[in-house]
């Protein structure tokens, strides 16, 4: 975590500028992967309110001694941080001490972040809609 964002930083400001559909050297498509999995973050985060707000309609209507959802989605979360950043760990662990390291850890975290999104995105979703 802490070579990737020191090797994002020390990026020159031109690679920055690339265009990441024409990535060719491992700095550029690590830096590539930083960013995509930046607007995966963003995006999951946007979802996130929304279906917290879900469950707390969920649990609004349920009696008191049966409410929980809002809690059970926060403690899930935070499980499924530490599954995706060990896996993607994992994964990426492969690669270790090389240049692409960073980058599968990267593309890992991507993927499984674009995918907790769409779950999230279906938890907010109402049964009538």
């Amino acid at each position: 975590m802490i070579f990737r964002a020191f090797a994002l930083a020390m990026l020159p400001a031109a690679a920055m500028a690339q265009d990441c559909g024409r990535a060719i050297t491992q700095g550029e498509m690590t830096r590539c992967a930083g960013v995509a999995l930046e607007a995966a973050d963003k995006a999951l985060n946007d979802a996130w309110t929304p279906a917290m707000e879900r469950m707390h309609e969920v649990d609004e209507g349920l009696a008191p001694d049966r409410r929980g959802a809002a809690k059970a989605l926060r403690s899930a979360q935070k499980g499924w941080i530490t599954l995706r950043d060990k896996g993607c760990a994992a994964e990426a662990w492969a690669y270790a001490g090389g240049s692409m390291q960073p980058m599968v850890d990267a593309q890992c975290r991507t993927r499984m972040t674009e995918a907790r999104t769409a779950e999230l995105r279906d938890l907010a979703r109402r049964p009538d809609e």
